[in-house]
Parts: structure tokens; C-alpha cells; sequence
């Protein structure tokens, strides 16, 4: 219980001071995505960031579910070599800009790598982390 207490506390502490800068916003999927670049940490090829979506208009959760969220914030892990994307944590809250109540949230991801899409937002962000890093 009290490592995941901390870990919330470093979460929020972490994320409260970031500074959200636009990056590309979508008429399409109705959202604008932001990154916050001081989140930035690199190891070899390897870079990872902070990034929010915030929609336009609310998104359900989930299928079957009675809960909707206006913005989302992910963690993820870009190799700047194989041009590769892993999601490793991801919170979604019932207002924009983090605004809100968490509605969900999956923390440790443990997923695998996956190849970016060329012209997809994951390959704007991968270009703008791997030049900062």
C-alpha cells in the first residue's frame, strides 16, 4: 500500500510542474497533442518523454462503460535507430488538460515495441524527442 501511495505522490508531484508545450493538434480526431520536453531523458538510442492528448470531445473508456475522459497522459519510450514506440504508462482523467478525476490508469506497461506509422503523430513526436535528446 505505501509503494503505491508513493509512487501516486511521485506521479502527481512529477507531473504537476510540467510544462506543456503544443505540438500538433488534429481537426480529424479532434485533439491537440503536447509534450513536455523537460521530460525528456535519453539512454543510447533509446529516448523517453511525456505526452497529452486532450480531445475536443469526451471519449468512452472503455465498451459498456458509463465513464468518458477529455484528456490522456502517456509515457513512452521511443528508439531513435528502430524508429520504435512502447507505451509504458498511461492515465486517462475526466477533464481536459489533466483536469479532474483519474477515470483509469495503467502504470509498468510492460509492452512491446512497435513500428511507428509514417505520417502519424508518434512519428512527429519520435523526430522532436530523438532531436532533443
Amino acid at each position: 500500500m505505501k509503494k503505491i501511495l508513493l509512487m501516486l505522490l511521485l506521479l502527481t508531484s512529477t507531473n504537476s510542474f510540467a510544462e506543456w508545450t503544443e505540438v500538433a493538434k488534429t481537426q480529424a480526431h479532434s485533439y491537440t497533442t503536447y509534450i513536455d520536453f523537460k521530460s525528456i531523458r535519453s539512454n543510447g538510442s533509446k529516448v523517453r518523454l511525456w505526452d497529452l492528448y486532450d480531445y475536443n470531445r469526451a471519449k468512452k473508456l472503455h465498451s459498456g462503460s458509463k465513464e468518458y475522459y477529455l484528456s490522456a497522459l502517456s509515457h513512452h519510450e521511443y528508439d531513435c535507430v528502430k524508429q520504435t514506440i512502447r507505451e509504458l504508462d498511461l492515465f486517462r482523467y475526466s477533464k481536459n488538460m489533466r483536469d479532474g478525476v483519474m477515470v483509469y490508469s495503467k502504470q509498468n506497461i510492460n509492452s512491446e515495441p512497435e513500428s511507428i506509422l509514417p505520417s502519424s503523430i508518434h512519428e512527429g513526436l519520435l523526430k522532436l524527442a530523438c532531436e532533443k535528446k
